[in-house]
């Protein structure tokens, strides 16, 4: 593939340079991540800690609920979160 890419470099960037063995795959790693940073799309990952008024605070974190293992993304709209916050 290097060797297609070279005269390609020579036009457009400057002459002498060599998109070899090395340098082709390198292109391709970069332009997939560019790639995959282009198609990230943000989800929020808000924590709702109990509220007291007592000076003995306790937090904690959720484990399980319902039976099912909660992981970083289980809860992904607002309604949700509050049946959680509800049910403890």
């Amino acid at each position: 593939m290097g060797f297609n890419l070279s005269p390609l470099l020579w036009k457009k960037v400057r002459p002498g340079l060599s998109a070899g063995r090395v340098q082709s795959p390198a292109l391709r790693m970069i332009c997939e991540r560019e790639d995959e940073i282009a198609a990230f799309v943000a989800r929020s990952t808000g924590r709702s800690m109990p509220n007291s008024s007592t000076r003995n605070r306790i937090s904690g974190q959720v484990v399980e609920f319902r039976g099912a293992k909660v992981e970083q993304f289980s809860f992904t709209t607002e309604s949700q979160a509050r049946e959680v916050e509800q049910s403890l």
